[in-house]
């Protein structure tokens, strides 16, 4: 595909877009990153493979490593801290880990239960009470367990469903929730002594779930799935995302204001408590385990390849929106390897379309009178590209990602 000179206003939204929204942060490894978790604006730790542990007292400036005597074979799912010394972290081979001095060492190394493949999250709804759930993939199976001795002794673990459970929040010591593959809710109404089975109206695997207060709650699942409650998760309703990227992580820093990630670096953000969902520009491609916000406008977001971004704005502003008249874009497929197709639903007025890369260099150029046209990009390099389309009525930027 030829290249184009840079084309300054392109370059100026694109520059703009970029350097507000998501900026890339240093972490100094290339490990999977699979957790992330905050206790103060400047405290906060990051989980991921190859018994990775990293903190962070500068607010992300810095990420030091945190030993853990362990075979680095071992991932790590989730990491929770209650505060800045007291946390703990869970992954594979059934893994529980505790902290009492900010991850400087680490209690009950090895594995607690040997016959678990994997323990995909941990919550501590108070100091002393706390829960993990994991399971199989390979042999269908969820498991939970509890302690109630903040984390020195843990009950004996449980098989509550069918299906592997890759994640779970209580709001309080009695009442939560955990969700996991193949459309699995399972919720609790005192203190995981009895699991009730909640209809998804979905087989899709359900990969987090966050709730606000008692009542409101939301899960994110594949292929772009949300699914929000307003009862206390006695029922589910599905919401749109815009998305068919799968969704990994959901976060909300009050009722109104989520976020939620997934693959190919996609970033959602809502601000009017779920009703609707915008694309965030990222900045990258990579897949995006855990998002995180200590803070209104500050919040970080982990991925593969030692990815960890930070935002100081709130994210920015969506990139996946049309800023005048009614005109419409789709771009498919998307994620695209060798072409891709961008469709209009009314004609644009010789409109321009152009594709950058995220330093504003322009990688593609065309005026079009069609309604369809395929561009290739087989050789573009894997990376994020903003489209630009515009006439003299209409303009809308929309996220490409080459795979």
């Amino acid at each position: 595909m030829k290249r184009f000179c840079m084309f300054p206003l392109l370059v100026f939204l694109i520059g703009s877009v970029y350097s507000q929204n998501w900026k890339i942060s240093t972490s100094g490894t290339t490990n999977n990153l699979n957790a992330v978790c905050f206790v103060s604006a400047d405290t906060g730790y990051v989980a991921g493979d190859k018994i990775t542990v990293l903190k962070t007292v500068d607010g992300g400036l810095n990420w030091i490593p945190r030993n853990v005597n362990l075979p680095n074979t071992i991932s790590f799912k989730s990491i929770f801290f209650r505060n800045a010394l007291t946390g703990w972290v869970v992954g594979q081979t059934g893994i529980i880990l505790r902290t009492t001095d900010g991850g400087n060492t680490w209690l009950t190394p090895g594995s607690l239960m040997p016959y678990i493949e994997v323990l995909n999250a941990v919550d501590f709804p108070t100091h002393d009470t706390g829960y993990v759930v994991g399971g199989s993939h390979t042999n269908p199976a969820g498991y939970f367990d509890k302690s109630a001795t903040a984390g020195y002794l843990w009950m004996p673990g449980v098989v509550i469903g069918a299906h592997c459970l890759n994640a779970v929040h209580f709001t309080d010591v009695y009442k939560g929730c955990t969700v996991g593959d193949s459309g699995t809710i399972l919720k609790t109404s005192d203190g995981a002594i009895t699991w009730n089975n909640i209809p998804s109206a979905t087989t899709k695997d359900l990969n987090s779930v966050f709730f606000t207060d008692m009542n409101n709650g939301f899960i994110v699942g594949d292929s772009g799935l949300i699914l929000r409650t307003a009862n206390g998760g006695d029922n589910w309703t599905f919401a749109y995302s815009g998305t068919s990227e799968n969704l990994l992580s959901v976060y909300f820093y009050d009722p109104d204001t989520g976020y939620a990630c997934g693959d190919n670096g996609i970033i959602l953000n809502t601000s009017d408590g779920g009703n609707s969902w915008t694309s965030m520009w990222s900045g990258t491609s990579k897949r995006l385990h855990s998002i995180c916000f200590p803070g209104a406008e500050t919040g970080y977001a982990v991925g593969d390849s030692g990815t960890i971004l930070k935002t100081t704005n709130g994210g920015g502003v969506g990139i996946t929106h049309n800023t005048q008249g009614s005109k419409k874009v789709r771009i498919f497929p998307n994620p695209a390897t060798d072409c891709f197709t961008i469709e209009i639903a009314e004609v644009f007025e010789n409109a321009t379309i152009v594709i950058a890369n995220v330093t504003g260099e322009i990688v593609y150029k065309q005026t079009i009178r069609a309604n369809r046209i395929k561009v290739d990009c087989h050789d573009l390099p894997p990376s994020v590209y903003i489209l630009h389309c515009t006439d003299n009525k209409t303009q809308c930027h929309l996220k490409v990602v080459r795979k």
